[in-house]
C-alpha cells in the first residue's frame, strides 16, 4: 500500500471517530428533560444565548436566551434552561463567573440548601451581581483618595504634635535650670524642715490610731460575742417551736372538729325549727293569748277579789230616798 493510501485511510478513520465522538457528547448533552428557570442581572457583560450553565462547577445546562426585562428595562432577563435531575432550591443563586481570566464567562447556579424547596419549572432564580474590573478600579480609586485625605489629616496632626513636643522641651530645659533647680533644693530643705517639726503630732496621731484600732478590737470581739450568744437564742427559740408544733397541731386540729360539729348541731336545729316553725308559730300564738287571759284574770281580781269565794257578787246598795232629805 502506497503511503498516500495509508495517509488517505489514518484521515478516514480520524474523521470517523471524530463523528462518532461528536454524536455521543451531542446526545449526552441532550438526553434527559430540559427545565426553564429565569434569573435577573443588572449587568450581564460577557454572557451570551449558548453559554454553558453550571451547578457547584459541574455543566448542568445552557442559556437560551439574554434581553432587557420587559418589565424593567434597566435590568437584564437571562433564559435558561437545565436537566430534570438538577435540584434546583429556593437557596440556590446564581451569578455570572468564568474559570480563568481568558475563558469565556458562564452562568454558575449555587447548590443552595438541603431543605429547601424546589424552584417550580419557569421559576426565578435569585442573583447575585459580579464585581467588574470597572468596579474594582473605582473602589481602588475611592480607597486611594480617602487615603490621600487621611495621610494629609494625618500630617497635619503630626505637625501639630511636634509643635506641642518642642513647646514641652522648651518648658521643660527652663523648668531644669539653674535657677529653678536652687528653688526646687529651697523647697526640699523646707519640706524636711516641716517633716522634722510635724514628725512628734504624727507619731500622737499614730499612737491614737493603734489605740482606736485596739478598742475596735475589743468591740468586735464582743460584736461576735453577742452575735454566738443571738444564735443560741435563735437555736433555742426554734427547738422550742418544734417542740410546741405537734400540741398546737393537735390542738388546731381538735377545734376544727368541734367547729364542724357545732356546724353540723347549728343545720340540725335549723333543720328542726324549719320542721316545727308553724307548730313553733301556733305555741306562741297559744302563749301570747293565755298571757293576755291570765292579765285580763288579774285586772279583774283585783277589782273584785270576791270572785274568788263568791260565784255571784251581790247586787249593789240601793241608796234609800228619803233619807237624803
Amino acid at each position: 500500500m502506497s503511503n498516500e493510501a495509508k495517509v488517505g485511510a489514518f484521515v478516514i478513520l480520524a474523521l470517523i471517530i471524530f463523528v462518532a465522538t461528536f454524536i455521543s457528547v451531542a446526545n449526552i448533552e441532550l438526553a434527559g428533560e430540559k427545565i426553564p428557570y429565569k434569573t435577573y442581572f443588572d449587568y450581564a457583560g460577557g454572557l451570551e444565548s449558548g453559554h454553558t450553565v453550571r451547578f457547584g462547577g459541574l455543566k448542568a445546562g445552557v442559556v437560551t436566551d439574554i434581553r432587557p426585562w420587559t418589565e424593567d428595562p434597566t435590568r437584564i432577563e437571562v433564559m435558561l434552561e437545565m436537566r430534570g435531575d438538577v435540584p434546583v432550591n429556593a437557596k440556590s443563586v446564581a451569578r455570572i463567573a468564568s474559570l480563568s481570566a481568558l475563558g469565556n464567562n458562564y452562568l454558575e447556579v449555587t447548590p443552595g440548601e438541603m431543605n429547601a424547596p424546589r424552584i417550580e419549572p419557569g421559576g426565578t432564580i435569585d442573583s447575585m451581581e459580579t464585581v467588574t474590573l470597572d468596579d474594582l478600579t473605582k473602589k481602588i480609586a475611592d480607597v486611594t483618595d480617602t487615603a490621600e485625605d487621611v495621610m494629609k489629616v494625618v500630617q497635619r496632626d503630626f505637625r501639630m504634635v511636634a509643635e506641642d513636643a518642642h513647646v514641652l522641651l522648651m518648658n521643660l530645659q527652663e523648668l531644669t535650670g539653674s535657677k529653678n533647680q536652687r528653688n526646687i533644693e529651697k523647697m526640699l530643705e523646707n519640706t524636711n524642715l516641716l517633716v522634722e517639726e510635724l514628725r512628734p503630732k504624727i507619731d500622737q496621731v499614730a499612737n491614737d490610731i493603734s489605740e482606736t484600732l485596739e478598742k475596735a478590737q475589743g468591740m468586735t470581739d464582743e460584736y461576735t460575742k453577742l452575735a454566738k450568744n443571738t444564735d443560741a437564742t435563735v437555736t433555742n427559740f426554734n427547738g422550742m417551736l418544734q417542740d410546741a408544733r405537734e400540741p398546737l397541731k393537735r390542738d388546731l386540729e381538735e377545734l376544727g372538729l368541734t367547729l364542724r360539729e357545732a356546724r353540723e348541731l347549728l343545720d340540725q336545729i335549723q333543720a328542726l325549727v324549719a320542721v316545727n316553725e308553724e307548730n313553733v308559730n301556733e305555741s306562741i300564738e297559744n302563749f301570747r293569748v293565755a298571757s293576755r287571759n291570765v292579765e285580763e284574770l288579774t285586772d279583774e281580781l283585783r277589782q273584785r277579789p270576791w270572785r274568788l269565794i263568791r260565784a255571784k257578787p251581790k247586787p249593789d246598795r240601793q241608796v234609800p230616798l228619803g233619807q237624803g232629805r
